[in-house]
């Protein structure tokens, strides 16, 4: 068992959080910590039953010591959930805050799955559902998974997709290649989109990597998806080419 005071510490917990319980298991090189709150006065809260209770999260954390480490929690105070509790995490999010940054940050330097993943310790499966969720605009607990998880294959990683659409091509489709590279010519009304494309375009021409290609792709027609109503004048367009 991990010194409380020491987890506490490392973790930056300031009343009413505390270190509830925490496990070693050097086999596994994993830790694992629970984190509860007292109630004013000092008391700690009671396990919370019926409607008033809480499902146990469990977030990974940034490694202590090359060991994976595991927040349990299960708070009730929804401001508990924001990123001012770096420790934490949203609620169905494999990552607590502090790795998510961690995770997104290294991605936006345009670094590999398999090396983020090789550095922080974490797995690749996370990380896609973590950028799944965010792409989408709705981190959930049910988010779809594919029947295989990104592979990586001399530095490039299989293209993602954000599910069918009845007039919107796939992410695979040779399309929206054409139209980040500027390959074809499509009258664009929306300033939103123009704007999108304008950045994601020098992303994408600049670099080699296929997997960053992927992402600006997966970014471009997501945004489609997102507003298909009112970018029909661009999807039919799309559509015919």
């Amino acid at each position: 068992m991990l010194d409380h005071v020491f987890c506490e510490r490392i973790l930056g917990l300031e009343t009413p959080w505390y270190i509830a319980k925490t496990k070693l298991d050097i086999e596994q090189q994993r830790v694992d910590i629970w984190v509860g709150e007292r109630e004013k006065g000092g008391w700690l809260k009671q396990t919370l039953t019926g409607k008033t209770a809480t499902e146990e999260e469990i977030w990974q954390y940034l490694g202590l010591g090359g060991f994976r480490t595991y927040i349990h929690a299960s708070i009730s105070d929804s401001r508990a959930h924001t990123a001012a509790y770096p420790w934490l995490g949203k609620k169905g999010m494999p990552f607590t805050h502090a790795l998510t940054k961690r995770v997104l940050e290294m991605l936006g330097e345009r670094m590999g799955y398999s090396v983020v993943c090789s550095l922080l310790n974490v797995d690749l499966q996370d990380v896609w559902r973590l950028k799944h969720s965010l792409d989408i605009g709705m981190p959930r607990t049910d988010t779809p998974q594919p029947n295989n998880p990104p592979k990586e294959s001399r530095g490039t990683t299989e293209t993602l997709s954000t599910g069918p659409s009845s007039h919107i091509p796939p992410v695979e489709d040779p399309i929206w290649h054409k139209v980040i590279s500027n390959e074809t010519e499509v009258d664009i009304r929306q300033l939103g989109l123009k704007l999108l494309i304008s950045r994601v375009r020098n992303q994408y021409i600049n670099t080699d990597s296929d997997e960053v290609r992927a992402l600006r792709k997966s970014e471009l027609r997501k945004y489609f998806v997102r507003h298909e109503r009112s970018l029909q004048h661009e999807l039919q367009q799309i559509s015919t080419l």
